[in-house]
């Protein structure tokens, strides 16, 4: 089938304007997760899953890891802080 249109493009030498009907396989990157950023029109989370332009390529389990990182630290440090009691002591 392929080869047909192929075939067909040449023959009418109108590569711009040729409708193909051949299945073309996309790679996203998180794809449901494409779809939520592009539906709610969420910039950041569309730029964590390679919907917008960028440098190099994100990695929005990275970027989720890294929030996790952060408020665990801050958990942390809220739990581990030395606590005083009434009378001033550790």
């Amino acid at each position: 089938a392929c080869c047909f249109e192929i075939a067909e493009v040449w023959r009418t030498g109108e590569e711009e304007s040729f409708l193909s009907h051949q299945p073309v396989h996309l790679d996203g990157s998180c794809n449901g997760l494409q779809h939520y950023a592009a539906l709610g029109r969420d910039e950041w989370g569309g730029s964590a899953v390679n919907l917008t332009p960028s440098d190099r390529p994100q990695d929005v389990y990275t970027v989720v890891l890294n929030i996790v990182k952060q408020k665990v630290d801050k958990q942390c440090a809220i739990v581990l802080r030395p606590r005083i009691t009434d009378d001033g002591e550790e």
